[in-house]
């Protein structure tokens, strides 16, 4: 009921027009019932907590077992109430939800309800909050800082960067220190670079696993060579880690100048896949993105391709079994252990790429015209071949990328 409350409130933010939404020039006035809505949320759903086996015999039953990308977002976002409760909060401007938000930021017992807050107040972008992110990035609470360091990098304030080096020089957690990294780098802050590079041997799978993919993100195509030689260091050793240096290799790649006589590709579209964040709309209103893949093939002109190799392994991945679940065995990583306990829109995205390896190889195989490998997707695709669920609708979602009309039939 607290999920589908969440909802019908940022529906009614979005939907009141200019009752709800702030217009260049005016402060509209807010709507008392759903700021006192908002409130009862925020105070209540630390109250009952509800697993994916209370959704069983609910119509929402079916949405824990998708394994697609825009599968999982719609298993996000109606599962976890705190990715409505956060986008509900950025669109409400209520100034005395404003001053509980301060509060809860700086002072929640709950690491829940203060790790919303934080979030919330790192999009409004307010120079004034700093303290409050200087405090919370210094928070015992491995969950808090996480809160703090995704604040900051939507904060963006020149400040922002001195906070973010404090945590990535803190040996304490490893996950923290590659997350704290790639916010660096994102707010133009290059020595980021190296702290991914050396997470790339770190003994923790997620680690490994997050410092690829953000160095797939971040990094230059000049970056190409030391993430290619990671993937073949990391041989047969795990699979989440060999599908994100795959896929961080082909994004590098894809960054490098092509030969002289070679044409560049044609920039690829973004589809519904795996990153979570938000995007500004023209009338202002922050709006939640969905999961999104960045097929990197897309990008890539087929005949500079140092692909065999990345083929190849990828082709190993969807041979063997795509499980729905995080084997036991990589679940009790300790850094897995501290992801998990993340509650923000991030924490959650982190949690969703990482818990079906089908996110990751979806997004490596998308748009490939490599024939061994279409050849397997196709196989994979076919409703009589035996395959799982989640391997068939991996398959078709990376063979949609192609956009090749045979597949139609």
């Amino acid at each position: 009921m607290k999920r589908s409350t969440a909802l019908l409130v940022a529906g009614v933010l979005v939907a009141g027009g200019a009752a709800a939404i702030p217009r260049p020039g005016k402060r509209p006035p807010p709507i008392p019932e759903v700021s006192n809505a908002i409130l009862h949320l925020i105070d209540a759903q630390d109250k009952n907590t509800v697993s994916t086996s209370d959704y069983a015999s609910t119509s929402l039953g079916p949405i824990s077992k998708l394994g697609t990308p825009a599968g999982l977002v719609l298993k996000l976002r109606y599962q976890e109430i705190g990715v409505a409760l956060v986008e509900t909060l950025k669109l409400s401007r209520d100034p005395d939800l404003l001053n509980r938000m301060f509060e809860l930021a700086q002072f929640s017992h709950s690491t829940r309800i203060r790790s919303e807050a934080l979030v919330t107040l790192g999009e409004f972008s307010d120079p004034a909050d700093f303290q409050r992110f200087q405090l919370a990035i210094s928070d015992t609470d491995v969950a808090i800082r996480f809160a703090a360091v995704e604040a900051l990098q939507k904060w963006g304030r020149p400040g922002a960067v001195d906070l973010l080096r404090l945590e990535v020089q803190r040996p304490w957690s490893p996950l923290m220190q590659v997350f704290a990294a790639q916010a660096l780098v994102s707010l133009g802050d290059k020595s980021g670079i190296a702290v991914l590079i050396k997470a790339l041997d770190d003994n923790s799978w997620i680690v490994r696993a997050m410092a690829a993919r953000y160095l797939g993100d971040r990094a230059s195509g000049d970056d190409f060579d030391t993430v290619f030689s990671a993937l073949t260091r990391e041989g047969s050793r795990n699979d989440f880690v060999s599908a994100e240096l795959c896929i961080a290799s082909l994004k590098l790649l894809a960054k490098k100048p092509p030969p002289a006589n070679v044409t560049a590709a044609k920039p690829g579209k973004t589809a519904p896949g795996a990153g979570l964040g938000y995007v500004v709309a023209p009338d202002e209103v922050l709006e939640m993105e969905p999961l999104v893949l960045h097929p990197p093939r897309l990008e890539i002109p087929e005949s500079v391709r140092v692909a065999q190799t990345i083929n190849t392994r990828l082709l190993s991945l969807i041979r063997s079994n795509l499980r729905l679940t995080l084997p036991k065995a990589l679940a009790e990583d300790p850094n897995m252990q501290d992801l998990l306990h993340m509650v923000t829109p991030e924490g959650f995205a982190l949690q969703t790429r990482y818990s079906a390896i089908s996110v990751a190889i979806a997004e490596g195989l998308a748009g490939t015209t490599d024939a061994l490998l279409r050849q397997e997707l196709v196989s994979l695709a076919d409703p009589t071949g035996g395959a799982n669920p989640v391997a068939r609708a991996t398959a078709l979602v990376s063979l949609a990328y192609g956009r090749d009309e045979t597949d139609i039939g």
